[in-house]
Parts: structure tokens; C-alpha cells; sequence
């Protein structure tokens, strides 16, 4: 069977979502990955041209695998992206990620690079700076070149990788975690007796 061919596509402005671009998400014991979502509006004719073209290329990678293989029912892979809803707004939504590490064609694992980042202006955020994106907030806008390969899994399917290459931002909104308590009634708390046990009062008679 013929290798599949990827393809690139360079998205409009859009919202990120779930991002782990710089520290890889390592959780549940898998392969460390960097991931990001990105939310679309899904009335705007940028996101439909956007769909379109990476449903090409999916189209595309469906129809050589039955050209090679006319007689085979194939199983088609949970897609990596779709329209949905979002805060009862219409959105389209993009699952990136991308292995740190990969095997080449001999099987031997090798270290991938990471998604490359700039700001508006086309440089490059490296560095410090860098550091600076590990968590991205809401209100943030960014624009992601793509890296798009189909696959036929012997488990999960025919599907197709959708890996983050570049990233430009062109507004970064820190993180920032939702722990202020203004407004809630809150009792103060009694302080413990915290003499240890074994002492007997506070005028002596116990060792140490």
C-alpha cells in the first residue's frame, strides 16, 4: 500500500482551547504530546473553507486506500474535528496534537520539534518568552499552521493526524486559575490546640 501524502492547511484566527504547546501533556501514563484545540465560528466562511479543505484531503486519503483495495469494508476513525456547540453558540472544532517522539521508516524512535511559536509581528517566541505560554486564557487569538496525514489503524480505523506546526498569536491572555472567594460567606476557622501530646502543661515535667 502507497504511504499517505500530507498536506497543509493554514487556519484563520481562531480561539484556543486545552493547550499544551510548550510542557507536553503527559497525563494518564501515554506518550507525552503537545495538543491544542481550536474553536471556530461556525457562521463565518473562513471555518467553512477551512472544513472543506481538510475534508479534501481526508476525501482524498479514503479514496486511494479503495482504489487499492476496492473489496475492503474500511472503519472510518473518530475525526479529530466537527461543528459543535460551545456556550449555546454554533462552533467548529479542531483537535490537534502531535508525539513528542516517532518512529522513522527503519522503526527507530526520534524526537519531534515542538510547535513553533511568533508573535504578530512574525518573530519567533523562544527563550523565557517561551515559558511565558504554557497556559493560555481565554480571550486569546491565534492563527495555527497544520500538518495533515491520513492513516489506516488496524484498531481504530482509517483517520487522519492533525498536528500543530506553527502558531502565531495575535493576542496572548494568561492563564489565570478561578480561585477568588469575594462574595462567599466564609467562616473563620478555630485554631486547633497544637501542644504536642507529650507534653503534660506548660510549666515543665515532661522530657524530651
Amino acid at each position: 500500500m502507497s504511504k499517505p501524502k500530507p498536506f497543509f492547511v493554514l487556519t484563520p484566527k481562531c480561539e484556543p482551547e486545552y493547550s499544551w504547546i510548550v510542557d507536553p501533556d503527559t497525563a494518564f501514563n501515554k506518550p507525552p504530546e503537545w495538543k491544542i484545540n481550536l474553536i471556530f465560528n461556525a457562521e463565518d466562511a473562513a471555518t467553512a473553507k477551512l472544513e472543506q479543505d481538510i475534508e479534501a484531503g481526508f476525501t482524498e486519503w479514503k479514496r486511494q486506500l479503495k482504489a487499492e483495495s476496492p473489496d475492503k469494508q474500511f472503519k472510518v476513525a473518530e475525526p479529530r474535528y466537527g461543528f459543535a456547540e460551545k456556550n449555546s453558540k454554533a462552533i467548529f472544532r479542531v483537535k490537534t496534537k502531535k508525539n513528542c517522539q516517532a518512529k522513522d521508516r527503519q522503526g527507530k524512535m526520534f524526537d519531534n520539534t515542538p510547535p513553533l511559536l511568533f508573535n504578530k509581528y512574525g518573530e519567533p517566541i523562544l527563550g523565557e518568552e517561551r515559558m511565558k505560554y504554557r497556559a493560555i486564557g481565554e480571550g486569546s487569538v491565534v492563527q495555527v499552521k497544520l500538518r495533515c496525514c491520513g492513516y489506516d489503524h488496524p484498531i481504530h480505523g482509517v483517520g487522519m493526524t492533525i498536528q500543530p506546526q506553527q502558531i502565531m498569536f495575535f493576542n496572548f491572555v494568561p492563564y489565570e486559575k478561578e480561585d477568588n472567594l469575594e462574595g462567599f460567606a466564609v467562616e473563620k476557622r478555630e485554631m486547633p490546640d497544637t501542644t504536642p501530646s507529650n507534653v503534660e502543661n506548660s510549666f515543665g515535667g515532661s522530657t524530651f
